[in-house]
């Protein structure tokens, strides 16, 4: 039997004097029983071929005497011609069967021709006349050297020998289809990061006759990569990374990083020709190289593998800061919000949280404190992180204890925690930072230098503050409390009527109670008096004072000094006194009393209510809503006029015109 591929060339028959010439074994054709021939007539070999849905049949119709009746295969849709004339015996050169046409039935399209002899004009093939051969030893085996292109199909080839006229017999070889490799392009893909890159993919069968599928599959796609073609799309995981898209559309074919991922990748292309009648494939592969572009992505996060610090801890270092970056190998500065703080490089390359150096905490103070870090890229892109510092207490302190009686206690250099405990008592807290706990009793607390804590308890107290930042509490009792001395103070009178003396930006919560505020020092005071629950303010020096009272719950009082201040009263009843500056003074709502005749050029704005208003020199008045009196003082003649005032008595102490 004779095989071959669809596409590849098989063997045509050769056959020369000799092989039908029974002096020689050698030259015997054998059957298909492998039996020999010497059939001493006149033959003539004659060709059948057959090619349709099934297959291609190549085949001798018969083997018969010159002259004697064509006996033809009712299978053959082409025959070739049969010669009718005997052809020289011995002398004959060797005869080549050539195919110059074939005719073929595929799909209901025909196409016919006809073989013919090398060595003569015939339209037929002739072969040559067999002399005293065995009629067994006839064969066309080996022979076979004819190139054919096969179509989708089994395919067979009948090689046919008669020792007879009119008799045949026929041996079949079939011949496999093969599926033809398809074509398959790639083009390189540039993209950036995180966006939608599009892949360039074409694949096509390269037989048409309609008897092979095409399958496309994309492999080795990066783990969370998306691959889609608008309509179709598949996220690549670590177990899938490959997917068929021979129903995709591949002229929107596009893909999408993992996310931030900015690596180079190679993804494997494959397409698979199969021929369906019996599933033969060929697959052509390629590989699509795909090039990322980084793009600056935003910092993620901070982390802080510390947040506890000891109190009395000068500069301590809080923990190691780390930013969160799809981009690794970006660098990143950091600030902080509260000024105490800096992140600075250790010298090893770890960035470090620290308290600056002079900065420290007390834990009696405050126990934990907030501060936000911002991370801030190469690229300007940034992060905040708000992180707890939780300060740790530490017990450090000179333990001095009082008794129930009268005591007179003094701190050391170092940090104190005194406890008077009750009695009327004198405490001297000396230098540290110190806790001072006066107990029952009408007591004089002195924190003296340091920041100290000093709580006088229930008892009329005296508690002095001393330089530092300090922590001062009245608690009950009608108190004073002097923080006046300099620093930033954190004052609360508690329960009580207390006289709370301060500086600069001290600030104030006077408690229940009717609260009077002194201020001192030179550097100006900023006091809402309905959030600082003071009632009364006495300006003790020529600062500029700027003072609300608007959210008071009752009449207050402000009495000013040399300043510019700026005073507004609550909607209650009011006693406002501005002072030698250039003031503006305003009453709010209510009944008020609002001086602004003791010097400077002042502007005073009564509002609702009944009020009292008291002027000199050039001093501008609204009276506002109600029936609103004015006094003049003072030697420089004054201009009113009553109407634009809104005033309705004017009440002249001096030379006026109103």
């Amino acid at each position: 039997m004779a095989s071959g591929d669809k596409d590849v060339d098989v063997k045509k028959v050769v056959l020369s004097d000799e092989q039908f010439d029974g002096s020689s074994n050698k030259n015997q054709i054998p059957d298909a029983g492998d039996q020999s021939s010497n059939f001493p007539q006149e033959e003539f070999f004659k060709q059948n071929i057959q090619m349709g849905e099934a297959g291609l049949s190549i085949g001798d119709e018969a083997l018969q005497q010159a002259g004697s009746q064509d006996t033809g295969n009712s299978n053959s849709s082409i025959n070739s011609e049969t010669l009718n004339q005997p052809h020289e015996t011995d002398s004959q050169s060797a005869q080549e069967l050539s195919s110059d046409s074939v005719s073929k039935s595929s799909n209901s399209s025909s196409k016919s021709g006809s073989s013919k002899n090398n060595s003569t004009d015939s339209s037929s093939v002739l072969f040559s006349e067999a002399q005293n051969t065995d009629q067994d030893n006839i064969s066309a085996d080996s022979n076979i050297n004819q190139t054919t292109n096969f179509v989708s199909g089994e395919e067979s080839v009948n090689l046919g020998s008669s020792n007879s006229p009119g008799a045949e017999s026929n041996e079949n070889s079939n011949v496999d289809s093969a599926a033809s490799s398809p074509v398959l392009n790639v083009e390189q893909a540039v993209g950036d990061e995180d966006t939608a890159i599009s892949l360039d993919i074409s694949a096509a069968l390269t037989d048409n006759d309609g008897s092979e599928s095409l399958f496309i599959e994309i492999k080795d796609i990066p783990e969370g990569a998306i691959l889609s073609d608008g309509v179709n799309s598949f996220s690549a995981s670590a177990s899938e990374t490959s997917v068929n898209i021979s129903e995709w559309n591949t002229n929107t074919l596009t893909i999408i990083p993992a996310s931030n991922s900015d690596s180079d990748f190679d993804l494997t292309i494959s397409a698979t020709s199969t021929e369906e009648s019996n599933n033969d494939t060929a697959t052509a592969t390629a590989s699509l190289n795909v090039v990322i572009n980084s793009v600056n992505d935003a910092p993620e996060g901070i982390s802080l593998d510390g947040t506890n610090v000891a109190e009395n801890s000068d500069g301590a270092v809080i923990g190691t800061v780390s930013t969160s970056d799809a981009d690794v190998n970006d660098s990143h500065s950091y600030s902080v919000s509260d000024d105490r703080f800096e992140v600075v490089n250790d010298g090893d390359g770890n960035m470090q949280l620290k308290l600056k150096d002079g900065q420290s905490f007390n834990y009696e103070k405050d126990s934990s404190v907030d501060v936000t870090v911002v991370s801030t890229d190469e690229g300007g892109l940034s992060v905040s992180q708000e992180f707890t510092i939780n300060i740790d207490d530490v017990n450090d302190f000179n333990h001095i204890i009082g008794t129930d009686n009268n005591d007179l206690l003094r701190g050391t250099a170092g940090d104190d925690k005194i406890e008077a405990l009750d009695g009327n008592d004198r405490v001297y807290a000396g230098d540290g930072h110190d806790a001072v706990y006066g107990g029952a009793g009408n007591d004089v607390l002195s924190g003296q230098g340091g920041n100290d804590e000093v709580y006088g308890g229930a008892g009329n107290d005296y508690i002095y503050g001393g330089d530092g930042e300090n922590v001062l509490d009245g608690g009950d009792g009608a108190d004073r409390i002097y923080a006046h001395q300099g620093g930033t103070d954190e004052i609360h009178g508690g329960e009580g009527n207390d006289y709370i003396y301060i500086d600069g930006n001290d600030s104030v919560d006077g408690g229940a109670g009717t609260d009077r505020v002194y201020t001192y020092g030179e550097e100006d005071v900023s006091l809402n008096m309905g959030d600082a629950n003071v009632e009364q303010v006495f300006a003790q020096t020529d600062a500029d004072h700027d003072i609300d009272a608007s959210s008071a719950e009752a009449g207050v009082q402000v009495i000013a000094r040399g300043g510019d201040d700026n005073i507004v009263g609550s909607d209650h009843n009011d006693d406002i006194r501005g002072g030698d500056g250039n003031n503006t003074l305003d009453g709010g709502d209510g009944d008020d009393r609002i001086y602004g005749h003791t010097g400077g050029t002042d502007e005073i704005h009564g509002g609702e209510g009944n009020d009292y208003i008291y002027i000199d020199g050039n001093d501008s008045v609204d009276g506002g809503d109600g029936t609103d009196r004015v006094y003049t003082y003072g030697e420089d003649d004054i201009s009113l006029n009553m109407g634009d005032a809104n005033v309705e008595k004017c009440l002249c102490t001096n030379r006026c015109r109103s």
